[in-house]
């Protein structure tokens, strides 16, 4: 050794500690409750846009139930350590606010959960539900993709090409999968915020206003049948086939 020279000692730099899958769960369900109001995801999840949406799709599994005897919510047992094994439809809510959140909340949460669902894949199956219009297309599914979330694999749209029987062609809501016949017997109760588009003086659509979504979702519920409600079920056939779940229900 060099006069003046010193030796040095190196030490390895600290290793890194690597998280518990019990410790993520429980940063992951804290991060849930407090930014998006929703309890733990379970491996198989769908995101819609609002409780309206959920409520629906919940409905047109019940009624699939009771038509056809098969659940449009069930995972196979081997699939999910979950009890019963069921995937969950979840609409995010803002905090101090849980029933209201929308597209940007669906936004919010994507980006919140992406390395949850990528990087530790925590998830089995995660879709996103989007409306059909320039806000669910542009704002919602186009948006998400920076985060790692595909078209037809972790997002839908209710594209018209999937839903033969839709009321609307464009700018495609949830309501617009409902039968124009239970729209039709909400609309004539009366006290309707709507508008109502005709072809050849033949009634084809009823756009409603945001003060009478929530009371056509709760007397389409209550009184809706299975013909009412199929192009809503379809939403959860497509969401099977995404996560190559089976399904024997022809729609």
């Amino acid at each position: 050794m060099l006069d003046g020279q010193r030796k040095t000692a190196v030490s390895a730099p600290p290793a890194r500690e690597i998280a518990s899958p019990d410790t993520l769960r429980m940063k992951l369900e804290s991060l849930l409750q407090s930014k998006f109001c929703l309890k733990m995801l379970p491996a198989f999840t769908v995101v819609v846009e609002g409780t309206t949406d959920r409520d629906y799709l919940i409905k047109s599994c019940q009624l699939c139930k009771e038509r056809f005897g098969e659940d449009l919510l069930a995972i196979p047992a081997t699939l999910s350590a979950q009890e019963p094994p069921q995937m969950h439809v979840v609409a995010p809510g803002k905090p101090g606010n849980p029933n209201r959140g929308g597209i940007p909340q669906m936004v919010r949460l994507a980006e919140a959960i992406q390395s949850y669902v990528f990087t530790l894949e925590m998830f089995r199956g995660l879709v996103f539900v989007f409306d059909h219009d320039d806000a669910g297309i542009k704002d919602g599914q186009n948006t998400i993709i920076q985060y790692g979330f595909k078209p037809d694999q972790h997002s839908i749209t209710l594209d018209p090409k999937y839903h033969v029987n839709t009321s609307a062609k464009k700018q495609i809501t949830i309501e617009d999968l409902l039968s124009l016949e239970i729209q039709k017997k909400f609309f004539e109760r009366g006290n309707c915020w709507c508008s109502a588009d005709y072809e050849a003086g033949r009634l084809v659509r009823y756009k409603w206003g945001h003060n009478s979504k929530s009371a056509l979702r709760d007397y389409a519920c209550q009184f809706g049948r299975w013909e009412d409600f199929i192009e809503v079920a379809r939403i959860l056939k497509r969401i099977r086939t995404i996560f190559g779940l089976p399904t024997t229900v022809e729609i």
